[in-house]
């Protein structure tokens, strides 16, 4: 990731990801803070907010590959799930 350009997918069912470079931990949670409220507002066919489980975790130097950075990112996912809906969890 050499440009600043975010970039999200579709793992499956309803698992995403999302690809962004950042300053700190900090300013990663409140961007997630962010993106949980507006998900929370969505108002849609009898939907009335969708709530969220976060996981996140910093790709660094010391990883040779994704797989140990998405190991990392998809553990805090669970423990946000354990801890109930609207939570994130930096691993």
């Amino acid at each position: 990731m050499t440009r600043n350009i975010p970039i999200a997918g579709r793992l499956g069912g309803d698992e995403f990801i999302i690809l962004l470079r950042m300053e700190s931990p900090e300013q990663t949670e409140n961007k997630m803070r962010e993106l949980m409220d507006r998900l929370s507002e969505v108002k849609f066919d009898g939907l009335d907010g969708i709530r969220t489980s976060v996981g996140v975790t910093e790709i660094t130097g010391d990883d040779r590959d994704l797989d140990a950075a998405y190991k990392r990112a998809d553990d805090a996912l669970y423990e946000s799930k354990r801890a109930g809906k609207n939570q994130i969890t930096i691993g």
